[in-house]
């Protein structure tokens, strides 16, 4: 396993997580990328093991990345943190339609939706930016995406990441 940069605007801990298979019988994979970005650790593996890479987290798909009013990448564990605080939350969708523009689709649980509502635009303003326009829209229900998966964040026409290196 290999851990790739993806460039300007992302915490440099964090890359697009690359494996090679080098047990399987047919053909050996040399750095696949699965599109899942990673964090590594600042510390060692507590096992002992000093050999290869420890990540301390999965960050979300690569193709989830938003990015900050000033350009900064966000990942969607980073998104989830923000929000962790939310009890009332039940389920969330952000998209990012344009470079400082944001919309929050929001499933709360309880009365209080209003103050609710307020919180989360606060949380979200402080992770994206105070110049950053954030409109939360309450919704019943969230929908799958055709695969059955819940995809929680997404830009809409933004450039995600640098192009990969060859």
């Amino acid at each position: 396993m290999d851990l790739q940069p993806i460039g300007s605007g992302a915490d440099p801990s964090v890359g697009r997580i690359l494996v090679t298979t080098l047990g399987n019988p047919w053909f050996t994979l040399l750095r696949f990328d699965v599109g899942d970005l990673g964090r590594l650790s600042p510390t060692p593996c507590p096992c002992g093991r000093d050999d290869g890479i420890v990540l301390e987290s999965i960050e979300g798909r690569e193709r989830d990345v938003t990015r900050t009013t000033e350009g900064r990448i966000v990942t969607v564990r980073e998104l989830d943190e923000s929000l962790a605080d939310f009890s009332s939350l039940t389920g969330y969708e952000l998209e990012q339609t344009g470079p400082g523009t944001y919309v929050a689709h929001v499933c709360l649980e309880g009365d209080d939706g209003h103050r609710h509502e307020r919180g989360i635009t606060a949380a979200l303003a402080a992770l994206y930016g105070a110049e950053a326009s954030i409109e939360v829209r309450r919704e019943a229900s969230m929908a799958p995406e055709q695969s059955g998966k819940f995809r929680l964040s997404r830009a809409a026409a933004l450039p995600h990441v640098e192009e990969r290196s060859a």
